[in-house]
């Protein structure tokens, strides 16, 4: 993918999980934005290095809420 498009899909990524109520996963990210689920996996957990979202590893999955959602701190990188 070129830069361009990445930092695009970053900052729709971000705009998802800032407007969702409740933490998303991978795969509800993938689906609205229309990409791999390998790619929605690389942008959430690239968010989260970067600490503009939290991440959350449950014993299933990954979830992802806004940074200033409340709770725990839980960016992992």
């Amino acid at each position: 993918m070129q830069k361009l498009e990445m930092q695009k899909l970053e900052t729709q990524t971000l705009g998802l999980v800032n407007a969702a109520e409740l933490p998303v996963t991978v795969d509800y990210v993938s689906r609205k934005l229309g990409v791999a689920w390998d790619t929605a996996r690389a942008l959430l957990l690239g968010l989260a290095c970067q600490e503009k979202i939290q991440a959350l590893k449950t014993m299933k999955s990954w979830i992802f809420s806004p940074k200033n959602g409340g709770g725990r701190e839980t960016t992992t990188c």
